[in-house]
């Protein structure tokens, strides 16, 4: 395991929460509450970030992946499953972990 500190797992930038006193879904570093680093998960996700092809992207992100599996900085003990229903003309919905809701790109489209 890595030392505690750096920017693993915070490779987006700095910033305010979805809502008020909630993480952003964008901003990973509001996700890291272990203060895991490891400069090569960094660089991997980096990598995919900036990769337009998907067969190369996927192969950053499942390195990125075996890097948290080898360093093991977190356990997760339960996850749930989540359901939204809404109707047809809900348009533009997203989920999102933690169970956040980003409304700035839903519309309704009655037509």
């Amino acid at each position: 395991m890595r030392e505690p500190g750096g920017s693993s797992g915070a490779v987006g930038q700095p910033g305010g929460g979805a809502a008020a006193g909630a993480p952003s879904p964008i901003v990973l570093e509001a996700w890291n509450a272990g203060k895991w680093v490891n400069p090569d998960f960094d660089k991997m996700v980096e990598g995919a970030r900036a990769e337009h092809d998907f067969k190369k992207r996927k192969k950053f992100y499942e390195e990125a992946v075996r890097l948290i599996v080898e360093d093991a900085p977190v356990a997760v003990l339960l996850h749930l499953n989540e359901k939204k229903v809404f109707h047809k003309y809900v348009k533009g919905f997203q989920m999102i972990p933690a169970g956040l809701i980003d409304m700035h790109r839903v519309w309704l489209d009655k037509a």
